[in-house]
């Protein structure tokens, strides 16, 4: 085999390797797009509950009645109601989203940018009537516990790093909130209460 025969057997297998490489990305590139279209109907309905009047109002009430921690050694069971409603509402809703992060059908920092003070605020009043219930159940893997397991995870995480990581895969940059926005023709001037420097 001559050397130009060589030459032009490598340049061939190099154009083969980089098409296949290419082709790769594209094909990685079009998975994640479908999953991140498949995710969204599923996405916009959860947050279109999350986000209703009478879920927040469920939330609030739970949040104010159970506070005091008062009758936890009966359980979620054993609440009068409505407020019984209410957690069985909020927490089944909070279950679901857990059980959507850790089969990673739906991203855990899009649930945490969404919904971490909520989450951590409802686990931590509903708390002891869960260990409760689970306790009057018999069994400490029956009630909650991926609600559980989602708290903890939103509890060990950083608001700054999730927001910095999220800004970055959207934007391409960093950003502390303390930052000011800013154009290559300077400060971003406008009406009162926009973000940017004022005149």
């Amino acid at each position: 085999m001559d050397s130009e025969t060589l030459l032009v057997n490598v340049v061939t297998l190099l154009l083969s390797m980089t098409a296949i490489g290419v082709t790769l990305l594209l094909t990685l590139r079009q998975i994640r797009l479908m999953n991140n279209s498949n995710q969204l109907p599923l996405v916009l309905d959860l947050f279109r509950e999350w986000r209703s009047a009478e879920f927040v109002h469920s939330e609030e009430r739970l949040w104010a009645d159970l506070i005091s921690g008062e009758g936890a050694d009966q359980g979620i069971s054993g609440l009068e109601q409505p407020i019984r409603d209410d957690v069985y509402h909020v927490c089944a809703f909070y279950q679901m989203l857990a059980y959507l992060v850790a089969f990673r059908v739906v991203d855990e920092d899009l649930v945490f940018l969404a919904t971490h003070y909520r989450i951590l605020r409802t686990w931590e009043t509903v708390r002891p009537y869960a260990l409760a219930e689970r306790h009057i159940r018999g069994d400490p893997y029956a009630y909650l516990n991926f609600f559980e397991d989602l708290a903890a995870l939103t509890r060990a995480k950083s608001s700054q790093d999730v927001y910095n990581t999220a800004r970055k895969r959207a934007y391409g940059r960093d950003r502390t909130p303390a930052q000011s926005f800013r154009t290559s023709r300077g400060p971003v001037t406008g009406h009162a209460g926009s973000v940017g420097e004022q005149p």
